[in-house]
């Protein structure tokens, strides 16, 4: 859109140069064991995800934000598809030992699960579960107790995508097939009803309003804007479960490129610090109009 910070720094060698500085320096003033979430288009995220490892970033995940609203570009292609990259600062140690003396180093899995429903424990683990922690729901001892599905690495936006999942009911091998799609038949396990009903779309839960906890993810609305026009600005909902994902109780969430705060204004909102680098001075005043109510 002709924006002088959105060019190619002169090749791909080096953008990716560039970029893998930046990444270099969060990397330098982050715990051991923290988490960031980098975005990038497909058609460029293999650079953006190189710069960050070569930087010494380990790349564990994307997580895919599928989106009904692109703008078409390119040929009018339209755009559908967003990835953030899951990348973690190597660890100290065990998980455990980081956890103890730094206070990063695990996902904050349990605030962002996919609904409330109460989780069977048929599949459970049997002896130590990788990674889990006593009483977090993460742990052989206690998933019977998980509410909600585990967090998925898609994130759906726009109602009308949901429409396009089958119908279903329950967990277990599909039974039989209507024009609605597939339908399961459910069943109950150890007291916990696994029959629940709906279609596939509830293993990515919905977001339903402003205070729920959810994964399906608008696109960025008016109140989100808020009078900015920032040409590539994140709704609220996205931003809130992400920075949640991956931030600790406490914690402080950096961004190195702010825009118009969105990535702030969502750490605000979750009872996080923030802090923010932006050096456009339209988009620092973007900051400072949707932070106000929290500076």
């Amino acid at each position: 859109m002709g924006k002088r910070w959105d060019n190619d720094k002169g090749g791909k060698k080096q953008w990716t140069a560039w970029l893998q500085q930046i990444a270099s320096e969060a990397l330098r003033v982050a715990k051991p064991g923290a988490y960031a979430l980098v975005w990038a288009l497909p058609r460029t995220s293999n650079r953006t995800a190189d710069a960050w490892e070569d930087a010494g970033w380990e790349i564990l995940n994307v997580v895919h934000h599928l989106f009904g609203q692109g703008f078409p570009k390119s040929k009018n292609l339209k755009p559908a598809v967003e990835h953030w990259i899951l990348l973690r600062k190597p660890l100290i140690g065990s998980i455990a030992s980081n956890v103890l003396i730094y206070g990063t180093g695990t996902l904050n899995i349990d605030a962002c699960r996919a609904g409330t429903d109460i989780i069977s424990t048929h599949n459970a683990p049997k002896g130590g579960f990788a990674g889990g922690e006593p009483n977090r729901g993460s742990d052989t001892s206690s998933y019977a107790t998980h509410q909600g599905r585990w967090p998925a690495n898609l994130v759906l936006t726009n109602a009308e995508m949901l429409a396009g999942f089958p119908h279903t009911k329950g967990c277990s091998s599909p039974s039989s097939a209507t024009p609605e799609g597939r339908i399961f038949r459910g069943r109950r396990s150890q007291g916990s009803i696994y029959d629940d009903a709906g279609s596939a779309a509830r293993y990515f839960n919905q977001f339903d309003n402003d205070e729920a906890i959810y994964i399906y993810a608008q696109k960025a609305n008016k109140a989100d804007r808020n009078g900015s026009r920032h040409p590539t600005i994140k709704g609220q909902d996205l931003m809130k479960w992400l920075v949640r994902l991956i931030t600790p109780p406490g914690g402080t969430v950096l961004d190195c490129f702010a825009g118009s705060g969105s990535t702030g204004l969502a750490a605000c909102r979750q009872g996080f610090s923030c802090i923010l680098i932006e050096k456009e001075r339209e988009y620092i005043e973007d900051c400072r109009k949707r932070l106000a109510p929290w500076l």
